[in-house]
């Protein structure tokens, strides 16, 4: 399955993503988890 992850940086400026830890939040509140999604992934250069 394929999700969203929205990165974003924190108050420090620090980059995390935690999905992992989001699904597994839905699962011990009994929270279905979404549906997965299509969409293309883009790579943008640096």
């Amino acid at each position: 399955m394929k999700f969203r992850v929205v990165i974003a940086p924190d108050e420090d400026g620090v980059f995390i993503a935690a999905q992992t830890g989001y699904l597994t939040s839905l699962a011990c509140h009994g929270e279905p988890v979404p549906p997965p999604i299509s969409e293309e992934v883009v790579e943008i250069p640096t």
